[in-house]
């Protein structure tokens, strides 16, 4: 039978089993609540990780569709408006998990719109919280694109850089700078240890092989990744020496393919490759082999080939910008040939010349603007195949005042004893130098843009959305 003692110790039993009870459903509560804290703060911190991926893809789709506005004009398909030449565009996507589920997983809304030349996209990403107890992040992120330029080296090649030879000089200098270099013209800063202006002259290659000779380079020298820098025992080097270098270099653009500042041209009587902007058939043209004129405007040229005493191409670019497309070869020869492009020091006019085949400079002759500005004049050629079988050569005395952005031609300075010299910058498939050739950097050319470079930033920041 039972007693008042075993009744008294089952009841205490009991109260401990409650107690305990108690205290375990207390612990559990407490790591339960733990344990949603911390499921709360990871899936936040997820949807927060997620939301800025979800921003940038929409800087993504922006900039893609700045690049290729240019050449495509479904560019923008899609996007409110839709057309090439609006300054801005608008678009809201809405993200699928994954290719069988439909169900959204957050949007992006993008503005992108042209300031000046540059371009501003703001791009809102929102996450989906997984449930409704946490509430939707949003992040928003702001980019700035800049037309991006080709012209930030004094020489710039896709494959070998040569220099032959001795006495070859390569220097910088900045046209804009006319405080320094009065007119914005070159002039010598120090003549130690050889005339010189600034140190800004940097060489480059993508390719494996750099052989700078003995030649005198005021400042660096840029080879490819897994590539040889060689100087020779009398080669004078003032920058650093580096190996690594990798560069886009696209093909040059043809007329046919909008500028950041311009609109596309289609010379008369062709139809233009929309992906290259080069002319597919040519029509009516004109070949220049002896003195002339050429005004404001578009010019469609067959060839040009100038030699002879003194015969001059005159491209009048004071009242209007100048666009020439060359469907076959340039050649200034003989005594004091030219082409001369008339202009001003505070002119905004510039001369854009596309050319198809080679371009061959020797004797005396001179392709340069009469105010000596290398900015006011550039040359585009097209990338032949293979590439390197056309060039672009000065010989002798002959002298290039402008741009050069030619990454399919061969380009070669061959001084031969004499002096060849070019004022500005040059990029091309490989790169030449001999005998007394100097090449002075402009490097104003480091601001400007052109239709073969894409779009560059400038910043990139996350604002409050």
């Amino acid at each position: 039978m039972k007693t008042a003692a075993t009744k008294r110790f089952s009841g205490s039993v009991l109260v401990l089993v409650l107690i305990l009870t108690s205290v375990l459903l207390v612990i559990a509560g407490s790591a339960l609540s733990i344990l949603t804290a911390e499921y709360t703060h990871s899936t936040r911190s997820t949807v927060w990780n997620e939301s800025l991926f979800v921003a940038e893809g929409g800087v993504d789709l922006a900039w893609n569709a700045l690049n290729l506005q240019s050449s495509d004009t479904n560019a923008w398909s899609g996007w409110t408006p839709s057309s090439t030449s609006a300054t801005n565009h608008s678009i809201t996507v809405s993200l699928a998990a994954n290719g069988t589920n439909t169900t959204s997983i957050g949007t992006f809304t993008v503005n992108a719109y042209q300031a000046t030349n540059d371009w501003v996209i703001i791009s809102t990403g929102t996450c989906y919280a997984p449930n409704t107890s946490l509430t939707n992040i949003d992040r928003q992120v702001e980019l700035r694109l800049t037309p991006g330029t080709p012209f930030s080296f004094g020489l710039l090649a896709k494959g070998d850089i040569n220099f032959n030879g001795n006495n070859v000089i390569i220097d910088s200098y900045d046209s804009e700078d006319t405080t320094t270099f009065p007119d914005g013209q070159y002039v010598v800063l120090s003549s130690t240890p050889d005339p010189h202006a600034n140190q800004n002259g940097d060489v480059g290659t993508n390719g494996t092989s750099l052989d700078a000779g003995n030649g005198n380079v005021y400042g660096d020298l840029n080879v490819g990744v897994g590539g040889i820098i060689e100087t020779g025992p009398q080669a004078y080097v003032t920058g650093s020496q580096s190996d690594g270098l990798q560069v886009d270099i696209p093909d040059a653009t043809g007329p046919g393919k909008t500028t950041a500042s311009s609109t596309a041209w289609t010379p008369s009587g062709s139809t233009i490759n929309t992906v290259t902007g080069w002319p597919t058939y040519n029509g009516s043209q004109t070949t220049i082999n002896n003195s002339t004129t050429l005004g404001a405007g578009d010019h469609n040229i067959s060839s040009i080939d100038l030699g002879g005493n003194g015969e001059t191409l005159t491209v009048d670019a004071r009242t209007g910008d100048v666009r020439i497309y060359v469907s076959g070869d340039i050649s200034i020869g003989g005594n004091n040939a030219s082409i001369t492009v008339l202009g001003t020091n505070t002119s905004t006019h510039t001369v854009q010349i596309w050319c198809v085949g080679s371009i061959n400079v020797s004797g005396s002759g001179v392709i340069a603007p009469d105010n000596n500005i290398p900015g006011q004049l550039k040359i585009f050629a097209k990338t032949p195949s293979p590439e390197g079988s056309e060039s672009i050569a000065l010989n002798g005395n002959a002298v290039f005042k402008g741009a050069i952005y030619a990454p399919g031609h061969a380009f070669t300075i061959s001084g031969a004893g004499n002096t060849g010299t070019v004022y500005g910058s040059v990029v091309a498939n490989t790169i030449t130098m001999g005998g007394n050739a100097n090449f002075h950097y402009d490097e104003s050319l480091a601001n400007d843009y052109n239709s073969s470079a894409n779009w560059e930033a400038v910043y990139w920041r996350e604002n409050a959305p």
